[in-house]
């Protein structure tokens, strides 16, 4: 894991959280997903979190956190089109998802070039 770099690290750690936070509140079958997304999942603080653990330079806060709602806003998109998704099935598009962002200039050219 020594040459794992920065960028994927934060990546993986990312999803990661978001996956064991979903997991929690789609687990039980209860679905407590949806009002959580809509009022304290706080994906936005999360991903700004994430960011400042890995990157040392100053970060343009508003892209990063647009980015976390961004986030809980295709889930609850999701979850309006497809109520009864497997969490396995929603994880999964969750991690599409943030793999996609962080693809994109405004947070990957933050990282140094990848190493691995």
């Amino acid at each position: 894991m020594d040459d794992y770099c920065i960028y994927h690290t934060c990546i993986d750690e990312l999803v990661d959280t978001v996956h064991r936070h979903v997991g929690m509140y789609c687990s039980n079958g209860t679905g407590y997903l949806k009002p959580w997304l809509q009022g304290g999942a706080h994906f936005d603080i999360l991903y700004l979190n994430k960011m400042k653990e890995h990157i040392f330079v100053p970060l343009p806060n508003q892209v990063i956190l647009a980015k976390g709602r961004a986030l809980e806003k295709s889930i609850l998109r999701w979850l309006d089109a497809e109520p009864d998704i497997p969490v396995g099935e929603l994880q999964y598009q969750i991690e599409q998802f943030i793999r996609k962002q962080f693809r994109k200039e405004d947070l990957k050219d933050l990282f140094e070039p990848c190493s691995c």
